[in-house]
């Protein structure tokens, strides 16, 4: 899993789907392009960064538009749904026993699954088939 080391520190961007920035679904969306050979909708456009409420409905509706099945064991690859300021707003790649995410509005982190920060919001692991 040493390639997870090219995406930790990625400046976060609104809307951004390269390494120049990236926001939460630009990095799942590079991730799983590069090192699984899964190609994800851009989605710019579709969502307001402001607005809570369409983004979890965006959430919910990517579900079926990648084609994604929930599960209960997750590996390498898998989207992590999280919850965050009591909306379903975030996606992050499970890798290993942790979640690479892009963190507000700094950059791109690995956190554990079960650290205090991330287990309580994780809402569900989804396999893009």
């Amino acid at each position: 899993m040493q390639w997870v080391g090219e995406y930790i520190g990625l400046p976060y961007r609104a809307y951004g789907r390269d390494r120049q920035g990236v926001d939460c679904w630009g990095l799942v969306r590079l991730v799983l392009a590069e090192h699984f050979s899964i190609e994800l909708p851009d989605l710019v456009g579709d969502y307001d960064a402001a607005d809570d409420d369409a983004i979890a409905r965006l959430i919910d509706d990517t579900r079926t538009l990648v084609d994604a099945e929930p599960i209960d064991e997750p590996r390498d690859g898998d989207i992590a749904v999280l919850r965050y300021m009591g909306h379903t707003t975030h996606v992050g790649v499970v890798v290993g026993d942790s979640v690479l995410h892009a963190s507000g509005t700094r950059w791109s982190i690995l956190q554990r699954r079960d650290s205090v920060h991330i287990a309580p919001r994780i809402r569900g692991y989804y396999r893009v088939s």
